[in-house]
């Protein structure tokens, strides 16, 4: 993965309003699918700003597999249109 040159500035995970999260699938509970590496699980709990995932609508599940380190996005976008990821315990998702 490329890397910014060292000379600039680091931003800080606490410092963004949005994080755009690509995944190769989300279920609708708003887990993402990755490559298994943690980089984003890591920077999405720290993170306050709102989180959206990126994928194409097959790619959208009803669930995935989930372990303790797992973060959520709030949204996910697909070509078909916007998923809300409800976190009230009883209603997971709906399409908005």
């Amino acid at each position: 993965m490329l890397e910014p040159p060292s000379e600039y500035e680091e931003i800080l995970p606490e410092a963004l309003d949005l994080i755009l999260v690509p995944g190769l699938a989300f279920d609708k509970s708003g887990y993402r699918l990755g490559y298994g590496g943690g980089f984003y699980d890591r920077i999405l709990g720290r993170g306050l700003g709102l989180k959206i995932g990126i994928c194409l609508r097959e790619n959208l599940w009803e669930s995935l597999p989930v372990e303790p380190h797992d973060e959520r996005v709030d949204y996910i976008i697909t070509e078909e249109g916007v998923v809300q990821c409800l976190k009230d315990g009883k209603n997971f998702y709906q399409e908005i």
